[in-house]
């Protein structure tokens, strides 16, 4: 990491999606793994967020975007959706994924990653908050 421009070290964040397991994926979306024929139908899945490449998106789109607020710059990540849009779609999400329990769960988790993304700023020698 060049320390002219620091950047997010996306190995170093904790994110709820890396609980997942291909047991979870078939037993959210039997219809995906099981099917008649005996394909196993790996893309798209989930409903709220198009499906778990989305839902990963957002998680680090939401990190980064934290990250850069945080070190004072704007964000190099582009999104469709405004940054509240995004972090309410993944809320949604982990709900979807069963990675939350319920709305508040799920914002607690959404606040974890910018948590861990004011972190690292802070390890820059940032003196920020969210």
């Amino acid at each position: 990491m060049s320390e002219q421009n620091p950047q997010l070290d996306l190995t170093k964040i904790s994110f709820p999606t890396d609980r997942l397991s291909i047991k979870d994926l078939r037993n959210l979306f039997p219809e995906k793994f099981d099917m008649v024929d005996g394909r196993v139908q790996f893309s798209g899945f989930g409903r709220v967020g198009d499906d778990l490449e989305a839902t990963l998106q957002l998680e680090r789109h939401v990190a980064r975007s934290v990250f850069d607020a945080a070190m004072g710059r704007a964000s190099s990540i582009f999104m469709a959706s405004d940054p509240l849009d995004a972090k309410e779609m993944l809320a949604q999400s982990f709900i979807e994924y069963r990675l939350a329990s319920g709305p508040h769960h799920a914002e607690q988790l959404v606040r974890n990653i910018e948590e861990q993304a004011v972190d690292q700023a802070k390890a820059f020698g940032k003196s920020v908050s969210i």
